[in-house]
C-alpha cells in the first residue's frame, strides 16, 4: 500500500548521477544504478568525499578502484540494515537529488523480502515471499535488469520495480544449487525447455 510521505524531500528530474557530473564527477555507470560508483577530480578529492559521507552516517560508501583509479562505491544497505535505516537510507539519496530509490531488502531479517520504494508518489514497501534457499547469488544484478527490461518496454518506474521484484523472486525460487558455495538464481526460469 502506497502512504503519502510525511517527509519532504528534493523533487527534480536530474538523478544523483547528472549531478554528481555537474559537479565535476566522472560517473561510470549511470543508466540503472545498481550502486553508484563516482570519481571526483583526484583520488584524494574522493577520499575526502567518502570520509565526509562516512561521518554522515546516513548511507554506506567505500573505496575502490575503477579503470586504474580510486572511486567512491555508494550503497545503502547489508547486513545490519533495518526496516528503518533503509528509510532512512532512502531519504538521504533523495536529499542528494535522485528523483526514486529503491532499498533492497532481501537481507533483512523480516518473515518476507521487503524492498523499499519511494518517488514522488510516496513510498511503497515491495514485499514478495521469502524463499528458503542459500543459492541467492546475482538477486541485485537479477533485479535491475529485470527493471531495465521493464522500463525499456515503456513501464513507469513504479511499474518496473513491481515486475521486476516479481521476476527476481521467481528467479531466486528456481535458484540452482551448483558448484561448492552459494549458487545462482535462474533468470531464465521463466524460459521453457
Amino acid at each position: 500500500m502506497r502512504a503519502p510521505r510525511a517527509r519532504p524531500f528534493a523533487r527534480t528530474r536530474w538523478t544523483r548521477a547528472r549531478r554528481l557530473r555537474e559537479g565535476g564527477a566522472t560517473i561510470y555507470n549511470d543508466v540503472v544504478l545498481n550502486q553508484v560508483l563516482v570519481r571526483l577530480v583526484d583520488g584524494p578529492t574522493t577520499e575526502a568525499l567518502i570520509a565526509a559521507v562516512q561521518a554522515d552516517g546516513r548511507t554506506w560508501c567505500g573505496p575502490t578502484q575503477w579503470g586504474g583509479a580510486t572511486a567512491m562505491r555508494i550503497s545503502v544497505s547489508s547486513w545490519k540494515t533495518d526496516l528503518d535505516a533503509a528509510a532512512l537510507a532512502a531519504d538521504a539519496i533523495l536529499e542528494l537529488g535522485a528523483g526514486a530509490v529503491l532499498v533492497k531488502g532481501g537481507h533483512l531479517d523480516e518473515e518476507r523480502a521487503a524492498d523499499l520504494f519511494v518517488d514522488a508518489g510516496g513510498e511503497e514497501w515491495v514485499v514478495a515471499d521469502r524463499i528458503d534457499t542459500p543459492n541467492t547469488h546475482g538477486t541485485g544484478c537479477t533485479l535491475s535488469a529485470a527493471i531495465t527490461a521493464h522500463l525499456a518496454k515503456g513501464a513507469t518506474l513504479r511499474d518496473a520495480v513491481l515486475a521486476g521484484k516479481a521476476f527476481v523472486t521467481e528467479a531466486i525460487r528456481s535458484s540452482l544449487a551448483i558448484g561448492g558455495g552459494i549458487g545462482p538464481v535462474d533468470p531464465l526460469w521463466a524460459i521453457e525447455p
